[in-house]
C-alpha cells in the first residue's frame, strides 16, 4: 500500500494542468447551464453507482436552478464552467469556504467537480482540482475537504494522485429513502 501511495504522490508532483481549460466564475445567469451539464453527466456517470431513481431525486434536489442560487446567496459557492478553447463546455465545479472558519485555520469544501465522460482522461478533471486547491490556498483555507461516493473508485483514484487522505466515512440520509454513503477526504494546502 506504501508503495501505491508513494506512486500516487509522484504522479500528483509531475503533473501540469491542461493549457486548454479555462475556469469561467458562473453569474447567475451562468447557473441554468450549470445545472444543464449536471443533468447531462450524472446519468453517466453514476449508472453503475446509483439507481437511476437515485440520479433523478438527487438532480431534483441539488441542481435545479432556484437551490444553485440559493447556494450562491447563502453560503458563498462559488460555481464555475469548465470551458475549452474553442468555447465548448466540458464540466463545471463548486466550493466554499466553510462557515466558521477561523483566521488561522480555515477549510474550504469541493462540493461539485463534474465533467462530461467523453473528456475523461484528457486532464481536464485533474486540471479543475488543481485549479481549486489553487483558489482554496488563495482565499486562505488551509484544508480542502471534499465527498466522494465511496463506488467511485475512478474519482478516489484522482483525489488520491492529488494527495487527499481519507478522513472518514460518512452515510447521510438525503429524504426520499435514499442515502449518501460517502468518503470524506480531506488535503491540507
Amino acid at each position: 500500500m506504501a508503495a501505491w501511495q508513494a506512486a500516487l504522490k509522484w504522479a500528483g508532483e509531475h503533473w501540469s494542468p491542461a493549457p486548454h481549460l479555462h475556469f469561467v466564475p458562473a453569474q447567475q445567469e451562468d447557473l441554468p447551464m450549470v445545472e444543464a451539464l449536471a443533468r447531462e453527466i450524472w446519468p453517466q456517470v453514476y449508472r453503475e453507482l446509483i439507481s437511476a431513481d437515485q440520479i433523478q431525486y438527487m438532480l431534483g434536489l441539488m441542481y435545479n436552478v432556484p437551490h444553485l442560487e440559493e447556494e450562491v446567496r447563502t453560503r458563498g459557492v462559488r460555481y464555475q464552467l469548465i470551458r475549452e478553447e474553442d468555447g465548448s463546455m466540458v464540466g463545471f465545479l463548486g466550493w466554499e469556504l466553510e462557515a466558521g472558519s477561523g483566521a488561522n485555520h480555515s477549510t474550504a469544501l469541493l462540493h461539485k467537480l463534474y465533467v462530461k465522460p467523453n473528456q475523461h482522461s484528457r486532464g481536464v478533471g485533474a486540471s479543475a482540482l488543481a485549479h481549486v486547491i489553487a483558489e482554496a490556498t488563495i482565499a486562505g483555507a488551509s484544508t480542502l475537504q471534499l465527498r466522494v461516493n465511496r463506488q467511485n473508485r475512478k474519482a478516489i483514484r484522482a483525489y488520491l494522485r492529488a494527495g487527499f487522505e481519507f478522513e472518514e466515512d460518512r452515510c447521510t440520509d438525503i429524504g426520499g429513502g435514499f442515502v449518501m454513503d460517502d468518503h470524506v477526504m480531506v488535503k491540507r494546502l
